[in-house]
């Protein structure tokens, strides 16, 4: 079986603009569907290989509905980075500051993908209530949840214990 991600091109290792992130990932699928052959199982794409791709991909996503949330959309970037309690680092100025979130994401695999797997709303729960033994010193980290092929209506979750900090997803100071 063909590595079809041999050769294809590696997201740069620094600060991007929304629009430079949109632009490579706008490449990237160009140039991997064109080597992808039909029959070919898509597990071969999901590999460790391209897992920093999937999270900058995510976390494009994460930024580019921040963003629009919180009007910062135009002047955010985002480094796609992994270090210890974090994937990506999403920044902006604001007036003379510079506001960051710390951001994590979290897999959600739907059981149409992972049979024998439990609901996406039971897996959102356990996930949940590991987050403070994950991240026991994390307290300026804001934690994204996305699903793994298809959707889930959470009816019924509950809040874990957070008292170790752990941020939650809230505007930007406009001061």
């Amino acid at each position: 079986m063909a590595d079809y991600l041999d050769g294809l091109p590696e997201l740069p290792d620094r600060p991007m603009t929304l629009k430079e992130l949109g632009t490579f990932y706008e490449g990237y699928q160009d140039d991997l569907l064109e080597r992808f052959e039909p029959g070919t199982k898509e597990s071969a794409l999901r590999t460790n290989k391209q897992k920093r791709i999937r999270e900058g991909w995510h976390a494009y996503f994460f930024g580019s509905i921040y963003g629009q949330l919180f009007g910062c959309r135009d002047i955010l970037t985002i480094h796609v980075r992994e270090v210890i309690d974090r994937d990506a680092l999403i920044q902006w100025k604001n007036g003379g500051r510079i506001e960051t979130v710390n951001l994590q994401l979290k897999e959600l695999v739907s059981p149409r993908v992972k049979r024998g797997s439990e609901s996406a709303e039971v897996e959102l729960q356990k996930q949940l209530n590991e987050l403070p033994d994950q991240y026991p010193n994390a307290t300026d980290l804001t934690v994204a949840f996305y699903m793994n092929y298809g959707n889930v209506t959470v009816t019924s979750v509950t809040k874990p214990d957070i008292a170790t900090g752990l941020a939650t997803l809230t505007e930007p100071s406009t001061s």
